[in-house]
């Protein structure tokens, strides 16, 4: 009763916050648990090219495909690599890049397949942004982290918000997966 107080903006900052975070750690420590064991196997490997030569749908990544992003660094292209636990889809990374640009986001699903976690870090002209969301069940917004900053003292240390580089897209759930027809083998 007292979350859906906080949440409704009926309950004191001070109280709200610490609510916001204990969910942030609870959801930091069930994360923790599954990526462990996650990360104990291979991940499954997909990628995805844009250009005039390529349908820009997802794959399994292929060895020409991944000599082909290794040779071109300024490509535009994503990879992501799926995880599983107990046949479940716990753990996902998928980086982006193209030019300077660069975007990663490392999601964490629960077991029943909604998204836990989500940690994105994305870099271009000059500046970095990291952030970190964090959902319950139904996909709604416990909290957030967030810290944009440039990366170099000469650039002006009120770097403005206009140049913060896009994330990657939000997945809340393994089933909003695009590459998901490929983990089903």
């Amino acid at each position: 009763m007292l979350a859906a107080l906080g949440l409704l903006g009926l309950v004191p900052a001070p109280a709200r916050d610490a609510m916001v975070s204990a969910a942030a750690v609870r959801i930091d420590r069930a994360c923790a648990a599954d990526v462990d064991r996650a990360l104990r196997g291979e991940p499954r490997t997909f990628a995805r090219i844009y250009g005039a030569r390529t349908d820009s749908d997802w794959h399994p990544l292929s060895a020409a495909v991944k000599r082909r992003i290794a040779r071109d660094p300024d490509i535009y292209s994503e990879v992501a690599k799926a995880w599983r636990v107990d046949d479940k889809v716990v753990l996902v990374v998928i980086s982006s890049r193209s030019l300077e640009l660069r975007a990663e986001a490392t999601y964490c699903f629960r077991r029943s397949g909604t998204l836990a976690r989500v940690e994105e870090s994305s870099s271009g002209a000059e500046v970095r942004d990291d952030e970190a969301r964090y959902f319950d069940e139904r996909g709604g917004l416990v909290a957030r982290r967030s810290k944009f900053y440039p990366y170099s003292p000469q650039v002006v240390a009120t770097v403005s918000p206009v140049f913060k580089p896009s994330t990657p897209t939000l997945y809340l759930t393994v089933r909003a997966l695009p590459f998901l027809k490929y983990l089903a083998d």
